[in-house]
């Protein structure tokens, strides 16, 4: 072991400063905020996700969907009293509108605009056989009845058919209306038209009616049901009560031959069973008196006993007698009780029988009322059908009735208000829109999913975080190492990188543990975690290098004996450690290795135990921290987690006070709480909480400033001192002395 000689400073127990003095009883009335929009940034993977998947559904949307141009027209119809209306009287223009929409949507009309040949021979119409069809799937007329307009739209996928379709049936329409020759011709055909349309729904009214009437014929079972209800499902009913109070039946028989079974040798039960018994009354009667005869037979033979004796010849005929008696009844007794247990089990299997057959019943009632109600299913669709078809023929017949006769005589004045035009094409569905659209609902559901993911996610992120939920003082912020991240040289960051924000962030720990610690004595001091890979280890190792740079002789021992870590992170070599000392196979100056840095030694934690908990718990080991404590300045424990094995809490107790390490995204703060809970229970003191791995993203507020000079380091000089700043991180970087690190500040 190599020796050293005291410093003049060491860790001397100091009043705590009012930053780290946390009374464990007082809390915050309210907890950390995290910023909305810091959670979207933390989770804008889930956000992007999200938008990603919405904007790559609006163009399938928009690929999947095929393009179709509408081209509008829109035309002025005004009404004039006919020769026989009164002087400037006007029909409902609700109504006349109405018809006027008719007429441009009928087929005498669209089949007069499909017949010619501009129209019949474009790419839209020419492949279909029933053109006029083609041109009403197509055509949509809207009425604006406060301007007394019609607005003529046509939809398709080639954009000059929509045109000229569209302004094909315009000009069929204003010719036929403009017919001077037969002034009525427009409007008869307008009657002709809802004539039609009525006599068609009257057709399929009858043909609905039938329907209706022949599935009642092919299935008679519905005349199950009747306006009172149902009688297949009140049978239903009736067979389950029935089957309820025969099972119950059962039940009951069964517990009362069972009793009679275990009543038959015992002529008390046996009356007790036969209390209440019918059909056994006369049996039960001449028990009695069997009875009543042997206690009269006991009582004169007792009276006789005392007069002349038990071998007198009147007493041995009493007994003979009693013996008789008591044949009789034990005979009797038997008989009863065979008939009575031949009865039970009579009413017990009629029972059975009994609900076997509603249990029949009902199975087969069942089946019938789920094909009754399958029967029902299509009955209900025909009349529905059927009183679909009853409600569009009254409403045919209300619009006949509501045509004034007048206005077959009608004079129109119809002015064409704007013709299809190609610059003026509507396309359906519009890209920009619908990608617009698109994105707009990708970030709302993904700024959803990243507030909800924010909301249940109980993963310490900050500081503030880890003070509020285990109000314990926190020494210092770790940030996330970078480059190399294999375990030796996380475990000695301090000493390969000393300028960097993790060598600076385990200095500042320093100085809080030598502040933080003054009232309490020189001790060891316990590194644990919840949780295996939380960074204990790496913390612990970095925290003795810095306590060793500082000049204090430092011992770091490896407390692990189930995974030891710190032989591989100082490349240690021997089968000697922490476990041979305590199991006395060797003292603890043998087992101590030099680590090659100056004022650090380390206790491996040696061969694997098998029982390593009995080990830590015993005097041995307080015995060895006293030892170690009389040599070094400082004595850092590196002990197994708190939450999967019971040896850090062992540990904590012999330890003078304890640090608990905390992985910033990956520990919640349910288990920070439940370790410290542990590690109190077990007596220890803590010390303080060390947040390991912190993200810079998330650590802004504590690694924001990257460019004051750190220890050995200079400020970089101006451009008036003559030297560039690139010459200078040349300069710096040819020392070799880690100068990549140099523009990082905690």
């Amino acid at each position: 072991m190599q020796r050293h000689e005291q410093p003049s400073e060491a860790l001397i127990p100091s009043p705590a400063p009012a930053s780290l003095r946390v009374d464990s009883d007082v809390s915050p009335a309210v907890g950390p905020q995290r910023s909305p929009l810091y959670a979207f940034w933390r989770h804008r993977l889930a956000l992007l996700f999200v938008l990603g998947i919405c904007m790559a559904g609006g163009w399938y949307y928009l690929h999947r969907t095929p393009l179709a141009f509408t081209s509008s027209a829109r035309v002025y119809v005004q009404q004039h009293a006919g020769s026989e209306g009164a002087p400037g009287e006007v029909t409902s223009a609700d109504s006349y509108l109405y018809l006027q929409s008719e007429l441009l949507k009928s087929n005498q009309l669209l089949a007069v605009v499909a017949a010619s040949p501009e129209i019949a021979n474009l790419e839209t119409v020419a492949p279909h056989a029933d053109k006029a069809r083609v041109l009403r799937q197509g055509l949509d007329v809207q009425i604006d009845k406060g301007l007394s307009v019609l607005s003529i739209s046509f939809s398709c996928k080639v954009p000059a058919d929509a045109v000229k379709i569209v302004n094909a049936i315009l000009d069929e329409y204003v010719a036929s209306q403009t017919d001077s020759s037969r002034p009525s011709s427009s409007n008869s055909k307008i009657i002709a038209v809802i004539r039609t349309e009525k006599q068609h729904r009257d057709e399929r009214l009858v043909a609905a009616q039938e329907d209706v009437q022949s599935y009642r014929q092919k299935h008679p079972e519905l005349s199950y049901i009747t306006d009172k209800g149902n009688v297949v499902i009140d049978r239903l009913a009736t067979l389950s009560q029935n089957l309820t109070e025969a099972e119950t039946t059962a039940i009951k028989e069964l517990a009362a031959y069972e009793s009679a079974i275990a009543a038959k040798d015992s002529s008390e039960l046996l009356s007790q069973a036969l209390a209440n018994e019918k059909g056994l009354e006369g049996s039960i009667k001449k028990l009695r008196e069997i009875e009543e005869g042997i206690y009269a037979l006991e009582f004169e033979i007792a009276m006789r006993k005392a007069e002349i004796g038990t071998r007198h010849t009147r007493s041995v005929a009493l007994q003979n007698q009693l013996a008789v008696a008591n044949y009789q009844l034990d005979e009797m007794a038997s008989q009863v009780s065979k008939n009575y247990i031949a009865q039970c089990r009579q009413r017990y299997e009629e029972a059975s029988r009994l609900a076997t057959e509603y249990r029949r019943s009902l199975d087969a009632q069942r089946i019938e009322a789920s094909k009754l109600n399958a029967l029902q299913a299509g009955l209900k669709a025909l009349q529905d059908r059927l009183d679909q078809e009853q409600v569009e023929s009254k409403n045919s017949d209300a619009k006949l009735r509501a045509i004034d006769t007048r206005t077959l005589e009608a004079v129109l004045n119809i002015t064409v208000v704007q013709r299809g035009e190609g610059e003026t094409l509507d396309i359906t569905p519009r890209p920009r829109k619908v990608m617009a659209m698109a994105g707009v609902m990708g970030l709302a559901l993904g700024a959803l999913c990243a507030f909800l993911l924010d909301i249940t996610d109980r993963k310490i992120r900050s500081v503030d975080e880890v003070r509020f939920a285990l109000k314990r003082p926190v020494l210092g912020a770790v940030p996330h190492a970078r480059g190399d991240t294999s375990l030796p040289r996380l475990g000695r960051q301090v000493e390969l990188h000393p300028h960097s924000d993790v060598a600076e962030a385990f200095r500042i720990i320093r100085t809080a543990l030598r502040v933080g610690a003054r009232t309490q004595k020189t001790g060891a001091i316990l590194v644990t975690s919840p949780f295996p890979s939380d960074g204990k280890t790496i913390t612990c190792s970095n925290l003795a290098i810095t306590m060793a740079k500082a000049g204090r002789r430092t011992l770091l021992i490896d407390a692990d004996l189930r995974n030891p870590s710190v032989q591989k992170i100082y490349k240690l070599e021997g089968n000697m450690g922490l476990s041979s000392v305590l199991s006395g196979e060797c003292d603890v100056r043998s087992a101590i290795q030099w680590s090659g840095i100056e004022n650090l030694d380390i206790l491996p934690a040696g061969q694997h135990a098998s029982n390593p908990a009995e080990l830590l718990n015993g005097d041995q080991f307080r015995v060895l921290l006293t030892q170690c404590g009389s040599t070094y300045d400082t004595i850092l424990v590196d002990a197994p987690p708190v939450m999967p094995v019971a040896d850090a809490t062992i540990i904590s107790a012999a330890c003078k006070s304890t640090l608990l390490v905390m992985r910033a995204g990956k520990c919640t703060l349910k288990h920070g709480v439940e370790s410290v809970d542990r590690l109190m229970n077990a007596g220890a003191t803590m010390l303080g909480v060390i947040v390991n791995d912190v993200r810079r993203a998330d650590g802004r507020d504590l690694f924001s400033d990257m460019s004051y000079p750190r220890e050995g380091q200079r400020a970089l000089p101006t451009a008036s001192s003559g030297r560039t700043a690139g010459t200078a991180a040349a300069g710096d970087k040819s020392s070799g002395n880690g100068a990549a690190h140099a523009t990082h500040k905690v």
